[in-house]
Parts: C-alpha cells; structure tokens; sequence
C-alpha cells in the first residue's frame, strides 16, 4: 500500500510531464514552420521588389532574351528559382526552364492572386520540375495597371530539411528535459510519501502496542503539524494505558493481601469476582 502511494504520485508527475512536453513539442515545431514560413515568405518578397527595376524594362517582347538571361543570372545567384509571366499567364523567363517549353501559368493561384494586383503566396507541387515549391508573386504595373508577375520560388525539400532538423533538435531537448523532470518528480514523490509512510507505520507500532513510538519530521507544513498531533496522541494513549495498567496493578495487589475471600456480587446477587 505504501509503494502503491508512491506509485501514484510518481506515476501521475510523469504523466503530467508526458503530456506537458508532447504538447509543448508540436506547438514548438508548428511555430517554428509557421514562422520560418513568412519569414522566408518575406525575404522572397523583398527579393523580387529589388529585382523588379531591372525586369520591367525586359519585358518587352523585342528583349525577352535578355530578361532571360538575367533572370537565370540572378537565380544562379540568389539560389531562388525566378520566373516571369505576363498578364496573359505566357512565362516570359524562367532561371530552371526554357520559358518556350513551359505551358501557361494564367490559373496557378498565387499567379492569379498577383494578377488580381495582390501578392500571391502558395505552397503546391510543380508540374514543371516535379516537386513542392513555396511560390510568392507580385505583380508588376506600368500607369497602374497589372502587366505581369514576377514569381519567386524555393523547394520544399530545403524547408522541409531545416525543420526536420529543428524537430530532432527538440526531440534531444524534450528528451533531456523530461528525464531531468522525471527524476525531479521521483525525488519530490519520494518526499512527499516518505513522511506519511513514517506515520502510517507509527500508527502500526500503536496498533501493535508500542506505545512509545514518535514521529519526527524535519518540515514546515502541514505534514509537520500532523505529526506533532500524533506525537500528541501516542502520548495521551500511553498515559491512559499506563494509568489502566497501574490500577489493575493497585487491585490485584489489594486481593492478594486479603486473607479471607473477597466476592463482588451484581445487583441481582450473582458473583462476578
């Protein structure tokens, strides 16, 4: 019974610790992809806003060599898959294909976004290069109206590796911490159980007839006040006992010193010593 109280205790703190260190887990690692997602989503945007001086006079039909060129530069050098459509879907350059050979974008969502004059954001799989890409479009305007968009891109693999990464990094530190606060929730279980196990065995000495036993606790709380309470009462127990032992003493000292026989009747005359 008494392991059975620790038991619960300990078993519980775990629990408890288990379900606090999973749930701070997923929120940990939902935060850190949502995040790294508009921060990245971010530093695309600011990419494609300096770039867009040096594409909008390329756009013309008569430099669409040129604007390829310089986009498949700038790509090189960024690390950013740059493509450029206009405002009838045609990809005008791309920095990974040959624009000629790439089908129109005019319904891709974040292409449809941008040119409805907003910045475009998706995350879908690319049919050209055959896998999942974190898309951001911004329109380009001349006089105010929407004439292209300027689309940049990175793989999902990069973004997915970094995470993966920060997930077995929290995994390691959830880890760590748990069997630290395991190991904490032992010690504190065995604090709280070891006191009530002293008195729950100075109950069995009394039960048993020790009337001497004591309980003593180094604390400052309840358990504390319980066992000076218990102090208290195998005292009061052992000087009832002790006054019962010494008049049984004091009568059966007073019959043995009779030389002639003592009788106690009841009230109807029947002999009960």
């Amino acid at each position: 019974m008494k392991k059975s109280f620790f038991a619960k205790i300990a078993l519980a703190g775990v629990a408890i610790i288990a379900l606090l260190s999973s749930a701070l887990f997923f929120i940990s690692v939902q935060t850190f992809q949502e995040h790294y997602r508009n921060v990245l989503i971010e530093v695309l945007r600011k990419q494609a806003e300096l770039l867009m001086p040096q594409i909008l006079p390329l756009m013309a039909p008569h430099r669409a060599g040129e604007l390829d060129a310089l986009v498949k530069k700038a790509g090189a050098t960024i690390q950013t898959r740059i493509t450029i459509i206009d405002s009838h879907g045609t990809v005008l350059a791309d920095s990974e294909k040959d624009p000629k050979t790439m089908e129109n974008h005019r319904t891709r969502p974040e292409i449809m976004q941008a040119l409805g004059g907003e910045i475009g954001t998706s995350i879908r799989h690319s049919a050209t290069v055959a896998e999942d890409m974190l898309y951001v479009a911004l329109p380009t305007r001349q006089d105010g109206t929407v004439t292209g968009v300027v689309r940049m891109s990175v793989f999902m693999h990069d973004i997915k590796a970094l995470i993966a990464g920060f997930r077995k990094g929290m995994i390691r530190v959830g880890v760590f911490a748990s069997v630290v606060a395991i190991a904490l929730a032992f010690i504190l279980s065995r604090k709280v159980t070891t006191p009530v196990r002293m008195l729950s065995e100075a109950s069995q000495a009394i039960g048993a007839g020790n009337y001497d036993v004591h309980v003593f606790l180094d604390s400052n709380d309840e358990l504390q006040e319980c066992a000076e309470s218990f102090n208290v009462m195998a005292e009061k127990i052992k000087a009832q006992f002790d006054e019962i032992v010494l008049r049984r003493e004091e009568l059966e000292n007073i019959i043995a010193a009779m030389h002639e026989y003592l009788l106690v009747l009841d009230s109807e005359g029947r002999i009960v010593l």
